[in-house]
Parts: C-alpha cells; sequence; structure tokens
C-alpha cells in the first residue's frame, strides 16, 4: 500500500499564480537596459546591480515550479521517500531512529550518521 502527499492545492495554485508574474517581472528588469525605450534611463551601473539579483530571482522561481509540480512524499509499505527539486531521499523503516518537527517542517532522522534526513513541508496536503 502506499500514500502519497504532495503540495496543497492551495499552495500550488499560488505557487502556479504568483511565480510566472513574478517571473515576468524579473526578466522585464533584466532586459530593461537592452529594451530602445529604457536604455537611455538606465545608466549601467544599475544594470551590473540588478544581473545577478534578477537572474538568481528567476533561477528560484524556476525551480519553486518544478518544485511544485515534482515535490512529493511518499510513504510505501517498507520505506519512505521524498522527491524534490533537488533529488530524492529514502529511507527504510528499520533505518529510521525518530522524528522531529517545527513549524514548517517534520524531520525523518536516520540512525546512522552518514544518510541524510528527510524533510517535509507542513505545506504538504
Amino acid at each position: 500500500m502506499q500514500k502519497e502527499y504532495k503540495l496543497a492545492k492551495g499552495w500550488r495554485i499560488f505557487i502556479y499564480i504568483v511565480t510566472p508574474l513574478l517571473l515576468f517581472a524579473f526578466g522585464y528588469l533584466f532586459l530593461m537596459p537592452f529594451l530602445p525605450a529604457e536604455k537611455e534611463k538606465f545608466p549601467l551601473q544599475k544594470f551590473w546591480f540588478m544581473l545577478p539579483i534578477s537572474l538568481g530571482m528567476i533561477l528560484v522561481f524556476i525551480l519553486g515550479i518544478i518544485d511544485g509540480i515534482k515535490g512529493r512524499f511518499v510513504i510505501e509499505g517498507d520505506r519512505v521517500w521524498s522527491q524534490s527539486v533537488y533529488g530524492k531521499k529514502e529511507l527504510y523503516f528499520s533505518q529510521i531512529a525518530g522524528y522531529r518537527t517545527d513549524d514548517k517542517y517534520v524531520y525523518i532522522l536516520p540512525q546512522e550518521k552518514g544518510q541524510k534526513r528527510i524533510k517535509i513541508s507542513q505545506y504538504y496536503g
């Protein structure tokens, strides 16, 4: 038997609506120095300041959309695993020492120090 949890529907809808708008805004900030109407108003010093910020935020929002699509936590008969934009983490029940919670996450802790813990968002439905 398998039980799968994804990001709550309300949060997915919010991400799918807001993220493209923010991608457009930061994409526009990135392209402003190249647009003919904005070229004279935009000094080159501001461009070098805005370039890394715009590119960084675009990357963060793209990863956010991908994580909203791919992110999940699954409980199977003999193990638990979590899939995110950064990869897949898996622990068998025999490898789990316990869990810990805080206001945003549930952490499933492994018995061995070399293994990575699984971090589950409280926003999963």
